[in-house]
């Protein structure tokens, strides 16, 4: 977590309360206290934030670079952490036990995965949707008998209508007239 000093003046252009009165305790003027960075000569120990304020260029450490999952989730989206190799060289870079970034890189797929299945299914149940059937696709009789043919679309009822030479003129209020249905009943044929 970070917490930025004097943000105020920059969004409300003046320092509020809590920022005037706060003394500043680093040894020089940060904007943020950054995420300490992993020791590699130390496992599991990171280096102090006012020795990490810059990268090795020079510049402002970006918001939340150390954070772990983040990366990972970022080094998966562009194709990495794929390999034993690759997820090895990232738990010794960020100081990290290689099985919790296997686990957190095994979520990820599985992730992939259900999303892939979940987009399979909605496209086959539109393409299911979409797909014109024929009047003997249908249990008309059962869906006359139990009001189904009621939650029909107007395309689908249509069917029933114009195989029974029945006017499919109208509102679907109209076209489910009891004059319509029952004819169906009467006859008992589909």
């Amino acid at each position: 977590m970070e917490f930025v000093c004097q943000l105020c003046l920059a969004n409300r252009g003046k320092i509020c309360d809590q920022c005037l009165n706060r003394r500043q305790i680093a040894p020089f003027s940060v904007s943020a206290i950054h995420q300490p960075v992993p020791d590699k000569e130390k496992p599991l120990r990171c280096i102090s934030v006012f020795q990490t304020a810059k990268d090795k260029d020079g510049q402002a450490r970006a918001a939340d670079d150390w954070q772990i999952r983040a990366n990972i989730k970022h080094l998966w989206n562009e194709g990495k952490l794929r390999s034993k190799p690759e997820i090895d060289s990232f738990s010794v870079e960020f100081s990290v036990e290689a099985s919790l970034v296997q686990e957190c890189v095994n979520h990820l797929a599985n992730l992939e995965k259900v999303s892939t299945i979940s987009a399979q299914q909605r496209a086959a149940t539109n393409r299911k949707k979409n797909t014109p059937n024929v009047h003997h696709d249908y249990e008309w009789k059962d869906l006359v008998k139990s009001g189904g043919i009621q939650k029909l679309l107007v395309r689908k009822l249509d069917k029933y209508l114009n195989h029974h030479r029945l006017s499919t003129s109208g509102k679907k209020d109209l076209k489910m007239s009891s004059r319509n249905l029952c004819t169906y009943s009467k006859t008992g044929h589909g």
